[in-house]
């Protein structure tokens, strides 16, 4: 956490640099422009506990959404992205946090299971609105959960996306 922290705050700091040495002066002297820099104050890591598993066993994600900002995140909607309907979620691919205050973190969790032996990727995606009305948009690296043959079959409420 503390590393996503000093790189939103550097990121932050160059685009208020960047904006405050750019001439914004138009020619005629008079007329001039200027900028806010709203920074998105919330960060998704994602950790897949098991990245290596048979068919039909369940392999574990736990993801952890910080609020860095000043003011509380309210209606957080966490979504798991999976590259192929190969790979099912049990209780489904979107969980919502009520609020998330400001410098704290909430911690979510997905069981997922593949019938299909194969390499797939794996994201989280939140969107969260701030108290003013603003939408703020994040996401998680992308890793890779490898599933090997093992017979198995997964089993226990596990939900399917379709195929497109």
């Amino acid at each position: 956490m503390r590393q996503s922290r000093l790189r939103l705050a550097l990121a932050g700091l160059a685009v208020l640099y960047s904006a405050a040495v750019l001439p914004f002066d138009v020619a005629s002297g008079e007329e001039s422009a200027s900028a806010t820099v709203v920074v998105n104050p919330h960060t998704v890591v994602m950790e897949l506990l098991d990245a290596n598993v048979q068919e039909g066993t369940t392999a574990r994600l736990q993801t952890t959404v910080g609020n860095l900002g000043t003011e509380t995140l309210v209606n957080v909607i966490v979504t798991l992205e999976v590259q192929s309907a190969q790979v099912g979620s049990q209780g489904g691919f979107s969980q919502t946090i009520r609020r998330i205050r400001p410098n704290r973190e909430a911690q979510l969790s997905w069981r997922l299971c593949s019938n299909t032996p194969g390499s797939y990727v794996v994201m989280v995606s939140a969107t969260a609105a701030g108290s003013g009305g603003q939408e703020f948009r994040s996401e998680s690296a992308a890793l890779v959960l490898e599933v090997t043959e093992g017979g198995r079959s997964c089993s226990g409420g596990f939900r399917f996306r379709e195929s497109a």
